[in-house]
């Protein structure tokens, strides 16, 4: 037949059928938790028990669902770093809470074969920690990993940051320097360029222009701009900024020595989240 009915009255479809699609919805995400449903699998350990919340794993879109107080056993015999996983067993047709262990000083590599093609096991890791003969400790720092909904993961957050070009003490400074380490390559950043009263003296603000640049295009190089002056009054009168990328992931902007330039700078960009 040239074509399989999935979503109708009848229809017998496959796991395989099923996990491409919830694979897919889930923006390709190999494997996670789906974020907001249950207690996300929230973890603690107590007398030798790491106990996890209800919620539902998805890996490679085979679907889990985790029980409220569900537990898994570590045996204090000895000092070992481990992970408790959701292990997924396509060869079985079967799934597992288990822990993972090695008595190395680093932790277990976890098998995670790609369930989409010819793999049959992946182990997915809800927790992380350290044990001896006397305690379980979980590792604060171990980010479980979460899918998000699909609106959510479409969703246009604005961030924004801004810079003036004065001391407290209300003197000029000539230059800015913005840290771009948490600008997400390939983001569009909007310098929007003003005076504002600092001073609380109820003066109007001024929008002098907005300069568009590509995140990836401010590296050791300068770029100059231009923009209106502060007293051109909408008819003529300029100021030239200077774009300094002094690495990766910074920027200085320099607004020159004209007494008609902006105070204020404001950085806004637009992040996935």
């Amino acid at each position: 037949m040239a074509l399989q009915k999935i979503t109708f009255d009848g229809s017998s479809v496959t796991s395989k059928r099923d996990a491409d699609i919830n694979h897919h919805l889930g923006g390709l995400v190999r494997a996670g938790i789906i974020e907001g449903l249950g207690n996300e699998c929230q973890v603690s350990v107590s007398n030798n028990y790491i106990t996890l919340r209800d919620g539902y794993v998805q890996i490679y879109g085979r679907r889990i669902y985790v029980e409220d107080g569900s537990q898994v056993y570590i045996s204090l015999d000895s000092t070992k770093y481990g992970y408790v996983v959701v292990e997924v067993n396509l060869s079985s047709n079967s799934v597992a809470l288990k822990a993972v262990e090695t008595s190395s000083s680093s932790y277990p590599n976890l098998t995670q074969q790609d369930l989409s093609t010819t793999g049959t096991l992946y182990q997915f890791p809800i927790a992380k920690y350290k044990k001896t003969t006397s305690s379980i400790t979980l590792d604060t720092g171990f980010t479980q990993i979460f899918i998000k909904p699909g609106l959510r993961r479409a969703n246009l957050v604005q961030k924004s940051k801004y810079k003036l070009f004065e001391t407290p003490d209300y003197e000029t400074i000539q230059k800015v320097t913005f840290d771009l380490s948490d600008v997400p390559y390939g983001s569009m950043l909007f310098f929007h360029f003003q005076v504002i009263d600092t001073m609380n003296y109820g003066g109007l603000q001024q929008n002098m222009g907005t300069i568009v640049v590509p995140r990836d295009d401010l590296y050791w190089a300068n770029s100059y701009y231009t923009i209106r002056s502060s007293q051109n009054a909408g008819n003529s009168g300029t100021v030239t900024i200077n774009f300094w990328g002094d690495d990766f992931d910074s920027v200085t902007i320099d607004k020159g020595t004209s007494m008609y330039g902006p105070n204020c700078v404001t950085l806004i960009y637009y992040v996935v989240e």
